[in-house]
């Protein structure tokens, strides 16, 4: 009878553990799906900056301007400076031999700095360039070789300035060419020579100055040489 009873209580106090433990993992259980159901959620953002970076504007186009050097613009086909009253050939001009002119130009870059460094050998960015005049004149007094038709053209800048100095150069022609071949100014050429000296058969050095300085004073003072400065970027 008492081994009954005990094992009575026993299996009631195993009921009640059993219970408790069922009621403790229920709470358990129904605690852990709470937290599981609960989900929070929100939108979030950030920001970030950037900065702008552009290129600057550089004007390099060029503006030029220019004048004669010494305001001194004529080619002038001459007797040579100094006492020219000597001799069986004279000369009573007040304007002298002058075959060199000189065009000065500064070039400047769209926003006002100097130019510089155009004139560099074979790359030259500067070039200029004498267009012959179009007068029967000129051209005779070229056929006949008492000047050359194509001058001698030199570009030189001034330091480092953006100043160039266009040198135009013409020169005497073959016709006055000395034993030497050195082509003098007729001045100096005939008067080396006797009026009565034979030039060539038939023709003494008398005969022919007149016929060669009369050609040459032909070239009408309204004829003129274009000269064509080039620059490019």
């Amino acid at each position: 009878m008492k081994d009954f009873l005990r094992k009575g209580i026993i299996l009631k106090m195993k009921r009640k553990t059993l219970t408790l433990t069922l009621s403790i993992l229920a709470c358990l259980a129904l605690i852990g799906v709470g937290f599981a159901s609960w989900i929070i959620s929100a939108n979030t953002s950030t920001k970030a900056e950037g900065s702008f970076i552009v290129d600057t504007v550089s004007d390099k186009s060029y503006t030029v301007t220019g004048d004669w050097k010494d305001k001194k613009s004529e080619i002038i086909f001459s007797a040579p400076t100094g006492d020219t009253t000597n001799g069986w050939l004279t000369n009573d001009s007040a304007k002298k031999e002058n075959l060199t002119v000189t065009y000065q130009i500064t070039v400047k870059y769209g926003d006002g700095t100097a130019a510089t460094g155009l004139v560099s050998g074979d790359s030259s960015k500067l070039t200029a360039v004498v267009t012959a005049p179009d007068s029967a004149n000129y051209k005779a007094a070229v056929n006949a070789k008492l000047i050359t038709e194509i001058p001698t053209i030199t570009v030189e800048e001034e330091g480092s300035t953006g100043v160039y100095n266009i040198t135009v150069t013409y020169k005497w022609g073959e016709h006055f060419a000395n034993a030497e071949g050195i082509n003098q100014n007729p001045y100096v050429y005939y008067n080396a020579k006797q009026p009565s000296d034979v030039l060539i058969e038939g023709t003494t050095y008398l005969e022919d100055a007149k016929s060669s300085l009369k050609t040459l004073a032909a070239i009408e003072s309204s004829v003129k040489f274009t000269l064509t400065i080039n620059i490019v970027k």
